[in-house]
């Protein structure tokens, strides 16, 4: 199978390009600055500026994975920035798509683009309500892939949570454990409250592997980790594990957003994530 990742040089892409390369499938992988070191030679990486899709290789896709983004963790980024790479080329990647005949795209989102959400629970129905400029941003580039969904044979549109894996801590619960690595003290808001609001490279790899083998693929869909666990239990896992000296102080604040997100839609169309520990294990151990 002949796939195109966009973005491929990112935390995410370049695991994806490594894992579909890994299992014998025609990878090409896109880079805008430089090609990143592999461990998959059959991987073929293409330095590609976008809006610009044009390449000799890019004929005869049968998956597209759009991972391009310009994210809320990304340094000095203009409004035009992000603008141009999660609508504006959003737009062009699905003209794209539609004029080479792509039998599956699959695009990524962020949980982010619902913005502030109060619900105890989050579902991928759920409107956007006051995001941020990355989530905006992402909720406008799912509006312009709807607009294409007549016109493409087969497309989800993804949102995954904070994603976790080896050195890498930029989401809450990364900096969580980066914290109780360094023995520093660690506040946290509500620690009764549940949470599955994580994912692992592994588990986005065995998601985009599970649509693409299906014959038909659900508009959009939240990815989350199954069996929640309190925020404390979470925590005091990770501290056992680490033999962390952190001092951990909760505080309590009923205005802090706090929610699980709902998987009945990816149980529906057969999917079965893996639990909320299992992650956070795997993930505090590939750290230590």
């Amino acid at each position: 199978m002949k796939i195109l990742i966009i973005g491929g040089s990112g935390f995410i892409g370049k695991y994806l390009s490594e894992y579909f390369a890994k299992f014998g499938h025609h990878v090409i992988s896109t880079y805008s600055k430089s090609a990143p070191l592999s461990n998959q030679n059959s991987i073929n990486w293409v330095n590609v500026k976008l809006p610009n899709l044009q390449h000799e290789l890019f004929d005869n896709i049968d998956v597209l994975i759009n991972l391009a983004t310009t994210s809320s963790l990304s340094v000095n980024q203009s409004i035009s920035e992000y603008i141009q790479t999660n609508i504006v080329s959003v737009n062009n990647i699905c003209q794209f798509a539609v004029t080479h005949n792509v039998k599956k795209f699959i695009h990524f989102s962020s949980v982010t683009a619902v913005g502030s959400y109060h619900s105890k629970e989050l579902h991928s129905i759920n409107l956007c309500n006051e995001p941020n400029l990355y989530g905006a941003t992402k909720f406008m580039g799912e509006q312009v892939v709807r607009q294409y969904v007549g016109e493409l044979t087969d497309t989800v549109i993804v949102r995954p949570p904070g994603v976790v894996g080896k050195s890498y801590f930029s989401c809450w619960i990364g900096r969580v454990l980066e914290s109780l690595l360094n023995n520093e003290e660690i506040l946290i808001f509500n620690n009764k409250n549940l949470f599955n609001n994580i994912v692992d490279l592994y588990e986005i790899a065995r998601l985009c592997d599970f649509l693409i083998s299906q014959p038909v693929l659900p508009e959009i869909l939240t990815l989350g980790a199954s069996v929640p666990i309190t925020v404390e239990n979470m925590i005091d896992r990770m501290r056992s594990m680490t033999g962390s000296k952190s001092n951990i102080t909760n505080k309590k604040d009923d205005q802090r957003p706090s929610f699980v997100i709902n998987i009945d839609e990816l149980l529906d169309v057969g999917f079965n994530p893996k639990t909320t520990l299992h992650i956070l294990e795997n993930y505090v151990n590939e750290n230590l």
